[in-house]
């Protein structure tokens, strides 16, 4: 204890010396400044030559750019008088407010600015909370201020008015004091959360399938492997099986300075020493077991997170898989230093991994001999691990590494899938292009509360993966409402960021940490049983999440699927000309639409590309009642008066529509398969549909001509007359305004909690015969609208995140069996055209995607 104080005396001793070194160096260069610095008249003439040159300079300026007609003398002028208005303006702003510095000491002042920019360099968060950070500030401030003012500055003996400001800078910084108390306890609101009035379906469920969630037969060992040397007791003295290190030099960068020292003091080893750590849990008994690696992502190196899988090891280990919950913490991410290129060096870490349980699966010393199942293999990757185990796939084909050749690979692995949850996409491009993928199962996982990976990036991967080894392979997505990035894993919990950044997040919106990890061990127990022990039962629920409901927590989900026996015919990614199809001779027409485009649909934030392309389509419809719609979509809507009143379209003979005209039907021999559904992807957009061209009229109006000397005076007569109807009106016009001012927040905000309707439109068939098919999608699926998400508890951080919302594609299946029994005339063989018709929802803009083929139902 008098050793403790010995210290602190010392430290006290030192930091006043400090501090006394300062003061005098400031001092000296106080007075060296008033006595060599520039004199009154020297400081008047650099005023006046300074606001000279801005006026100039704003002058010329003016004079090339406003170009108003008028000529330049009257530009120059314009920008004359701007630079003088803003010159005086900002000059009494400043005057005023180092007035009121100067009132501040210096001593004090510059500890108030200091402990300002100290917090601000501290929050984890951007500029947009600054605002936020500052009231907080300034808050504790006015507190500390007014008790002081109370107790030791005189408060009985100072003036009436400076009382009152006491009190009420009291007042005032208790109550900001105690509501921002009050708001750290709160987490967030569900107001703003989506709910859908989703189409009555005859409930889909899969007979004689058992849950895939629910713990399985075998007994759960658990075990660990490592260097030994670690300073978690798990991977060092407390690992069963010691592991070798290995160099990961050419994947990973070089780290230097002085942090570098602090990160190599704390774990013990650098790039050239990476260890082979990992927690296991396996099934009790004989017989070889299927291997899963499972690896986190990027967080805080000192908050492990290789633990936070616990949950799925002892769940599937249970159920007879082999499961690792690998340790690459030592490439995360730390106050001392970060590693900038470490994404393939995650990838090939895990590849080390698989290599030392080969090894050990031939070994009769290893306690795992004969019991490793090595043509069974699976990697699932949370976040940055995410893309590893995407890079780890593509390297385990590769004979050397793509950006250094000299780095020569022997994997070969047989590894049947891969389970990306929440992944980034792009941190490492091997020879700087997209990692590619190909032949392998994908199980792609993403919350829509993510606000970490706030977009929905392995989407790109999804989309770049491909079939063509003839074996049975699909890929599949399963876009999550309400689930955030952390709850997968029960470390990081649910919470995207690190504190304090966190306490602006909302996290009432989220679905509980258990019903999160309940949707991941019903998808992954389900696809790790088909992809590597063959069991083929639960394919349906991957194809159509409606089939996992009665396994899932209620929320809403959107779901991708597409397979090797996936024939996709239009998928626009072949040219710029919207008429063309990916197959050759077919064609796309589209009619009476207000939207028709084909772009790639990026990410919520608005920079990047998803790198898939689709069409982009948006209708309106008039009202029409009930009684005046004929099934038949081309009959021309003939009883004017049926019609409810119409003031943003006009009537069509034609609902809109979008086509697709086939090439030649013997071309295409999927249309001779048993069991085979029309597919496409769709998804609803929160783009507003534009006005008609007819009635959209606003710029045309304002076109006018120098020399039509008549229109611009018969233009001046109709505003005089126009303008005293305006004035007569402007008062109840003024009236209304502020009334509906008051009401548009709350109008949005009811909106936002009333049930959404899907969207919905007919598709419809077409045989070379001219015998027509026709089914409306809300017979096969609810179509999701745009699933809007507030993140943080901070609207002005709302801005960070870009769009509350973001395009996923949902696939669409509809057995051909379904439109022959609509029209058993329909010949499936002789399809000729496949038409999308626009006469259910009277609004809304769509994105539309994979049009095709499947085999099976």
């Amino acid at each position: 204890m008098q050793s403790l104080r010995k210290l602190f005396k010392k430290i006290k001793k030192i930091a006043k010396k400090f501090w006394s070194f300062i003061k005098r160096i400031f001092t000296k260069f106080q007075k060296w400044l008033v006595k060599n610095g520039p004199s009154v008249n020297t400081q008047k003439g650099a005023i006046v030559s300074i606001f000279f040159a801005i006026i100039v300079y704003l002058g010329y300026l003016a004079a090339i750019t406003l170009r108003s007609g008028e000529g330049i003398l009257f530009d120059i002028t314009i920008g004359i008088v701007i630079a003088a208005l803003c010159l005086a303006l900002l000059t009494l702003g400043t005057r005023f407010v180092l007035r009121i510095v100067s009132k501040i000491p210096i001593k004090y002042g510059g500890l108030f600015i200091a402990g300002l920019i100290t917090l601000i360099l501290f929050s984890e968060s951007s500029k947009n909370a600054l605002p936020f950070i500052a009231w907080v500030y300034l808050a504790f401030a006015l507190l500390g201020g007014s008790i002081y003012a109370f107790f030791f500055g005189g408060f009985k003996n100072t003036k009436i008015l400076s009382k009152v400001f006491v009190l009420l800078a009291f007042l005032i910084s208790v109550a900001s004091i105690v509501v921002f108390i009050i708001w750290l306890g709160k987490t967030g609101t569900e107001k703003g959360l989506i709910k859908v009035d989703k189409y009555e379906y005859q409930p889909l469920a899969l007979e004689d399938v058992p849950d895939p969630s629910i713990i399985g037969e075998y007994v759960v060992k658990t075990t660990s492997y490592g260097s030994g040397k670690d300073r978690r007791d798990i991977f060092g003295k407390d690992a069963h099986i010691i592991t070798e290190s290995v160099n990961a030099k050419p994947f990973v960068n070089k780290l230097s300075g002085r942090f570098n020292k602090l990160r190599l003091k704390y774990w013990g080893f650098n790039r050239t020493k990476f260890p082979i750590n990992g927690r296991v849990w396996y099934p009790e008994g004989e017989g070889k077991f299927p291997l899963v690696l499972i690896v986190h992502g990027n967080h805080s190196m000192r908050e492990y997170s290789d633990p936070g899988y616990a949950y799925l090891g002892e769940f599937l280990a249970s159920r007879g898989f082999i499961v690792v919950s690998v340790d690459e913490n030592f490439l995360n991410g730390d106050w001392t230093q970060n590693y900038k290129t470490e994404s393939d060096g995650r990838g090939w870490v895990l590849l080390k991994h698989l290599s030392v349980w080969r090894a050990w699966e031939k070994n009769p010393e290893n306690p795992f001999y004969g019991k490793v199942d090595m043509d069974n293999i699976s990697l699932i990757g949370h976040s940055r691990g995410g893309e590893a185990v995407a890079i780890a796939a593509s390297f385990n084909n590769l004979s050397h590494y793509p950006d250094d050749a000299k780095v020569k690979f022997d994997f070969n692995f047989n590894i049947k899938s891969i389970i990306a949850i929440a992944p980034v996409d792009g941190q490492y491009k091997p020879s700087d292009q997209p990692t590619p993928l190909k032949n392998i199962n994908y199980l792609l996982l993403h919350g829509s509360h993510d606000s970490d990976v706030s977009s929905f990036s392995g989407d790109k991967q999804f989309k770049r993966i491909k079939f063509d080894d003839g074996a049975y392979k699909f890929k599949t997505s399963i876009y999550i409402y309400r689930a955030n990035h952390g709850q997968f894993n029960t470390v990081w919990g649910n919470h995207d960021s690190g504190m304090p950044g966190a306490l602006l997040l909302n996290t009432k919106a989220l679905l509980k940490g258990e019903e999160q990890r309940q949707i991941a061990k019903v998808y992954m127990g389900a696809f790790l049983e088909m992809t590597l022990k063959g069991n083929q039962s639960y394919l349906p629920i991957f194809k159509d999440y409606r089939y996992a409901e009665k396994w899932l927590p209620e929320t809403l989900y959107i779901n991708r699927f597409e397979d090797s026996e996936t024939n996709i015919l239009v998928d626009f990614e072949e040219d710029i000309d919207v008429t063309t199809s990916t197959i050759d001779g077919g064609k796309l027409i589209g009619e009476e639409l207000r939207i028709w485009r084909e772009e790639d649909f990026g990410f919520r934030q608005g920079t990047g590309l998803r790198l898939n392309k689709a069409v982009y389509l948006g209708w309106e419809n008039p009202e029409i009642k009930k009684d005046s719609i004929s099934p038949d979509s081309t009959e021309m809507i003939s009883k004017v008066d049926t019609i409810q009143e119409i003031d943003t379209c006009t009537l069509v003979k034609t609902y809109p529509s979008y086509t697709f005209k086939m090439p030649d039907p013997e071309q295409l021999e999927i249309l001779k398969s048993q069991d085979l559904s029309m597919v496409f992807s769709v998804a609803q957009l929160d783009e507003k549909v534009p006005k008609h061209d007819s009635l959209d009229t606003a710029e045309e109006k304002e076109n006018w001509s120098f020399n039509d000397d008549n229109n611009s005076d018969k233009a001046e007569k109709e505003n005089e007359n126009t303008n005293e109807n305006q004035d007569k009106n402007k008062n109840v016009n003024k009236n209304k305004d502020e009334k509906s001012d008051k009401k548009k927040d709350k109008k949005k905000d009811d909106e936002k909690d009333k049930l959404k309707i899907p969207v919905d439109f007919t598709i419809e068939l077409k045989d070379a015969e001219g015998h027509i098919s026709s089914i409306p999608v809300s017979e096969i699926i609810s179509i999701m609208p745009p699933l809007e998400v507030i993140y943080t508890r901070y609207k002005k951080l709302e801005t960070d995140f870009g769009k509350s919302s973001e395009p996923v594609l949902q696939t669409v299946s509809i057995p051909m069996d379904l439109f022959k029994l609509k029209n058993p005339e329909f010949s499936v063989e002789n399809l000729e055209q496949i038409k999308f018709i626009f006469n259910k929802t009277s609004k809304a803009v769509i994105i539309l995607d994979e049009i095709g083929f499947r085999k099976g139902i």
